[in-house]
């Protein structure tokens, strides 16, 4: 009874061998998209354009925050009231730096597989 299977196996994988080896080259057609998703993927654009234009006004605002912060720590001048000032400016950028170098790498990793 296990020859009969063996046998009956390999005679299925001899005539399926042909089609499996001429499968590897048949192309898919070209099919053209639809208006419907080029406005889609038109839209998704400009949405994640538009986001990373905010992600940048976010990033450049924070470098000048720490530029604003190293400032007023040098001119602090051992003024409590100042310093604790300048401390919170610099933890406030430091958080805008973040968001804005996270939220890049997450809207372009999106963008990367959507398109």
């Amino acid at each position: 009874m296990k020859t009969k299977t063996k046998f009956a196996s390999f005679l299925l994988v001899l005539f399926l061998a042909p089609f499996l080896a001429y499968a590897q080259f048949v192309e898919e057609q070209q099919k053209q998209p639809s208006e419907f998703s080029i406005q889609g993927i038109e839209t998704f654009n400009t949405i994640t354009d538009a986001a990373n234009i905010f992600l940048a006004l976010l990033f450049i605002s924070s470098i000048i925050g720490f530029v604003v912060a190293g400032i007023s720590f040098v001119i602090a001048g051992g003024g409590e009231k100042t310093l604790e000032s300048a401390r919170k400016t610099a933890i406030a950028s430091l958080v805008g730096f973040i968001l804005s170098l996270i939220g890049y790498i997450i809207i372009n990793i999106i963008k990367h597989f959507l398109t």
